[in-house]
């Protein structure tokens, strides 16, 4: 039996099973209809991220994003791969079926990859959009998370949901925790090269994930699959202004092989279980972006207005208000009982049941914010906006800090954002996209 190796992402190899030859018998045409649509897709998100101001060739992306950004990452975030997807079908129209044992190699590798970008594209695009504010982003995935016996019964609200955040949350360099061999990607004869990975740019550079994509196993409950949206650093040694641009990628993974499988969890706890707006469905937009009628819609007002609220993307909104409640905060009132304060630290985010319904008969999980036992009592460290340590080196919730400590504010929720503000949103960002025939620029690769 293969021992399957941990990692922060619980990458493992894509096993497509008999696929490719399915793809052999049957011809490429279906696939080509299927990876047309998908591109169509792509420049749709692409010209709403144009046509809203805030994407722009020549200025770096956008430090914070609103709900609107959604339809601009979600299209970058495949717009390298499915570029790519091109050199395949050539390959794969050009070696015969029945060739040489080298050139089987090389036609079945790009069948693999084809099938692998087309799955992945397919996944993300399926996936029922939710953004979540930055700082509700950060309190929600250092929670606690659900029980296991909880995590079974999960729903989602959809067969499969896709969660971005308002910013990019860092992944630490104590999480670079994968074989550096996958940090270079392979030709399709099986050869290494110099170009690296997504995982190997961010190990390079530096960057973290912007949301999750996440499954809902038949039955109930979450599946083990998992796509991890990652944004790396801007590469200072690229030409021209391409120097001020993220690379996006996708990352395929197994929660049960991911030591950032709390993130997966506290996600799918909080679409399950927790208040969301639904997309504003005051604004319709033309089909083909290219159209004229396209080019009258996004100078409208009512573009101006709906756009930054995620509603040309059909963006869920996180309700913070109604999703959470409180805690008791601890303070001065212990000591006045006859008891002593305890000294300042914090009481860590979880969900908890709560009974509501006629005679408090039915039972939901609700989340409960973290809490700062006797505030006022310590220092407090400044928000990092990062993802938090996996649970086996995360605080526990029965941990309490020595005199002295610092409570850092990564576990602790700052105030709700009650709507998007978008006079604090920069009016440019973007760059032009990653070209993916540049050597600097690599794919998902597994190993």
């Amino acid at each position: 039996m293969t021992t399957l190796r941990r990692s922060a992402f619980g990458i493992q190899p894509r096993l497509l099973g008999d696929a490719e030859l399915a793809v052999a018998r049957n011809g490429f045409a279906a696939m080509v209809r299927r990876l047309d649509g998908l591109f169509a897709q792509a420049q749709r998100d692409a010209a709403i991220a144009w046509a809203s101001g805030r994407w722009r060739p020549g200025y770096p992306d956008p430090d914070r994003y609103v709900p609107g950004d959604v339809a601009a990452l979600r299209g970058f975030a495949v717009a390298a791969d499915l570029a790519r997807v091109a050199s395949y079908q050539r390959v794969i129209a050009a070696i015969p079926r029945h060739g040489p044992a080298h050139d089987d190699m090389v036609w079945r590798s790009a069948v693999s990859r084809t099938l692998t970008c087309l799955a992945d594209t397919e996944a993300l695009y399926d996936a029922v959009p939710h953004f979540l504010d930055a700082d509700a982003a950060v309190g929600i995935l250092a929670s606690h998370p659900p029980e296991p016996a909880d995590l079974a019964e999960l729903r989602l609200p959809y067969p499969r949901i896709a969660v971005w955040f308002g910013r990019v949350l860092e992944v630490g360099a104590e999480l670079h925790d994968w074989p550096s061999e996958w940090d270079h990607l392979s030709d399709l004869s099986g050869q290494p090269t110099s170009m690296r990975t997504v995982v190997g740019d961010l190990r390079a550079l530096g960057g973290g994930i912007e949301g999750a994509v996440l499954t809902e196993r038949p039955g109930g409950g979450l599946a083990d699959e998992v796509m991890w949206l990652v944004s790396v650093n801007p590469d200072a040694t690229r030409p021209g202004t391409a120097a001020l641009d993220r690379y996006r990628a996708t990352v395929w993974g197994r929660l049960s092989s991911a030591h950032l499988a709390h993130v997966a969890h506290n996600l799918a706890a909080t679409v399950s279980w927790a208040e969301w707006h639904e997309p504003d469905r005051g604004l319709e937009l033309p089909d083909d972006p290219r159209s004229r009628a396209w080019r009258k819609a996004v100078r409208r007002g009512e573009f101006r207005r709906h756009e930054p609220r995620g509603a040309a993307a059909g963006v869920r909104v996180l309700d913070v208000a109604r999703t959470t409640v409180a805690d008791r905060v601890v303070g001065g009132s212990d000591a006045a009982a006859g008891h002593a304060s305890p000294i300042t630290h914090l009481r860590r985010a979880h969900w908890r049941h709560q009974r509501f319904g006629p005679g408090l008969s039915s039972s939901r999980l609700v989340r409960v914010p973290a809490t700062v036992v006797n505030p006022g009592g310590g220092p407090l460290a400044p928000v990092v906006y990062r993802v938090p340590a996996p649970e086996a080196t995360a605080a526990t919730p029965t941990q309490v800090p020595t005199a002295g400590d610092e409570i850092d504010l990564r576990r602790i929720d700052l105030p709700d954002p009650h709507a998007v503000d978008l006079a604090d949103v920069e009016a440019v960002a973007g760059q032009p996209r990653p070209d993916p025939t540049q050597p600097q620029q690599a794919e998902v690769s597994l190993p």
